[in-house]
């Protein structure tokens, strides 16, 4: 298929002819991001053998109408993937709504530690968005991250939901992403109900995002996934708790005991 310089050259030379015989700039649509999205993950397969690219496919219009949910979607992988970068995606002109939706969904240093790289994804809905040289939060875009991210859990754990024999590391994974997705829903119930000034407090550090938990709801961003876990979906099993720590987070040991304190990771200049 196409390298990233060929698609690069092309779409820039699309562009322009474009620009001189109708006067507008194209943006990034459905098209280049398809062709993104096919040449670089081309050589991939999923875990049963089929083409890769179903995969993002299905990830897009999952639970959706959103234009912009959907280019994140098809393209969640690429970063992570391939040699596409978030500054590529910027040089051809996505939004950037669109380029920290893909940031917050993809795995950058967190290696085989997964749950931080949960955490770091729902921390993702307290950052200020930039749209038309202006910056600020806005709800509906900072939920497309972790809402992009669910959906990629509920397609990645059919898999492991699929009968026949599962090694235990299909179960560890299975489990890893059931904890995460419900760790996810709960943050974005915590969005759905956080003021405006409530965001904007918490980014300025003169609130925690523990101050505004409502209701019965106690997820919050920065919240570490491991307490979470101690209330549930595993608070009657801490023994399975200690091994999915053990296997998914830097932040213990292979026994699932704590390598440090958690309470210097986050927000760690406001009281805890």
């Amino acid at each position: 298929m196409f390298s990233k310089q060929q698609i690069k050259e092309q779409w820039f030379k699309t562009r322009q002819e474009h620009f001189e015989t109708k006067g507008e700039m194209l943006k990034p649509d459905l098209h280049l991001t398809m062709i993104i999205a096919a040449s670089s993950l081309f050589f991939q397969r999923q875990w049963n053998g089929d083409e890769y690219n179903w995969h993002p496919i299905e990830v897009g219009i999952m639970n959706t109408q959103s234009g912009r949910k959907k280019l994140i979607g098809f393209l969640h992988d690429v970063v992570e993937d391939s040699d596409w970068t978030l500054d590529d995606l910027r040089e051809v002109g996505y939004d950037e709504r669109i380029v920290q939706g893909i940031e917050a969904v993809t795995k950058l240093d967190e290696g085989k530690n997964y749950f931080d790289f949960v955490e770091r994804c729902g921390l993702s809905v307290l950052k200020e968005v930039i749209y038309e040289g202006k910056s600020f939060w806005d709800r509906g875009s900072v939920l497309d991250g972790i809402e992009t991210k669910m959906s990629d859990l509920d397609h990645n754990s059919q898999g492991v939901r699929s009968p026949g024999f599962k090694s235990q590391r299909q179960i560890d994974k299975g489990d890893a992403y059931n904890v995460s997705y419900y760790y996810l829903l709960g943050i974005k119930k915590y969005i759905t109900q956080l003021r405006n000034d409530e965001a904007e407090a918490i980014i300025a550090g003169k609130a925690h995002p523990r101050d505004f938990v409502k209701d019965d709801n106690h997820v919050y961003p920065g919240m570490p996934i491991e307490d979470f876990m101690r209330r549930e979906p595993y608070s009657g099993n801490q023994t399975r708790v200690k091994e999915l720590l053990g296997t998914f987070s830097s932040r213990f040991n292979d026994a699932g005991e704590p390598l440090r304190s958690v309470a210097k990771r986050r927000f760690a200049k406001m009281a805890l």
